[in-house]
């Protein structure tokens, strides 16, 4: 019980140490972690590399995995039915690859990656393999996509009149253009793509409090936005990194070394929190040594909350009250779906 107590202080004051403030904050590698070792589950319909995977109600998981030309693989956990849905293809309804998925209450949204083209299905729609009854939206050069209460945040390569890159736009239901995030901005032009590759990354939305997450790729601080009116601005921010390759572009340098530290690998909400899926990568000679990778739980305010410490093998991951599940490489070698206790 003592044991117990001294943890559970050292957390609190970790948590405090790490607020954002004036003063040094803590690297969050040294809070304390609660290790999550995931269970595989016998998913019989799953192949391939499934890349990203979330769940509607309790039961409904959605698999992108680009399996037997289409897109998805909608998995019931309760009596293990399942359908595959969403082809790919230039027709009606259907995507190209790759793509990108994206959840919003009843409603699923799929990316083409490479046009800019969001496909909005009911999941009572795809459930029954109807594809034809969608809506499609425009968004120019998405990369990825999080829909938000009034729109949509895209990442991808957009530039400004005077060719300035802003990786996250906001655009409104419809596809019209509303903002560019205010995100790294004032650094020495440069090479115009590969400053957009240094500050890249993804957003995740928190439907109950309007909140937007938005994590880099590889820079070192993940920023949060509320709405001011018709605007996001940013609220809260916290650091993931050591703020070097923000100091080498300050220099205008945007070569490939200074790249390739960290990363986001996936952004999820649940309750009242944000889950960030984090890399780490040290590079040398070339090839990535000493991995690692977390999952940081924030409140919905940005307030960071929890750390988890995970295989390094995870690439996606999908909360579900006491529950999270994850896609891993298995122990045969293969990918798989898997699940913990939280």
């Amino acid at each position: 019980m003592k044991k117990k107590s001294i943890l559970a202080l050292s957390l609190i004051l970790a948590l405090g140490l790490g607020a954002c403030g004036d003063g040094q904050q803590q690297d969050f590698r040294d809070y304390p972690a609660q290790e999550l070792v995931f269970e595989e589950m016998p998913i019989e319909p799953l192949l391939g590399y499934p890349q990203q995977i979330r769940i509607a109600g309790d039961s409904l998981l959605l698999i992108n995995d680009h399996v037997e030309e289409t897109a998805l693989l909608l998995y019931n956990l309760r009596d293990s039915s399942y359908v595959r849905t969403v082809t790919i293809g230039q027709g009606p309804g259907e995507v190209t690859y790759p793509n990108w998925i994206d959840l919003f209450g009843d409603s699923l949204n799929v990316l083409s990656r490479n046009s800019g083209i969001v496909n909005r299905y009911a999941l009572s729609d795809l459930r029954q393999n109807i594809i034809n009854r969608h809506r499609s939206i425009d968004l120019k050069r998405a990369d990825r996509i999080t829909q938000t209460g009034d729109g949509f945040v895209a990442e991808g390569f957009y530039q400004d009149e005077n060719e300035e890159p802003h990786p996250f736009r906001v655009f409104d239901a419809n596809g019209r253009f509303v903002q560019d995030l205010d995100w790294y901005e004032g650094y020495p032009q440069g090479d115009t793509f590969r400053k957009y590759l240094h500050f890249m990354g993804q957003a995740g939305y928190h439907a109950g409090r309007n909140t937007l997450m938005v994590a880099p790729t590889y820079a070192s601080t993940i920023w949060f936005y509320t709405r001011k009116g018709n605007r996001w601005e940013k609220s809260a921010s916290f650091p993931i990194g050591d703020g070097k390759l923000e100091d080498a572009a300050k220099e205008g340098d945007y070569s490939d070394e200074t790249r390739f530290i960290s990363k986001v690998l996936d952004i999820c909400t649940d309750g009242d929190y944000f889950y960030y899926l984090h890399a780490d990568e040290n590079m040398k000679g070339g090839r990535t040594v000493n991995g690692c990778e977390y999952v940081l739980r924030f409140r919905s305010d940005g307030t960071f909350d929890k750390l988890y410490k995970v295989d390094e093998t995870v690439t996606a991951i999908c909360p579900a009250g006491n529950v999270m599940y994850a896609i891993f490489i298995g122990k045969d070698g293969e990918y798989t779906i898997g699940k913990t206790a939280l």
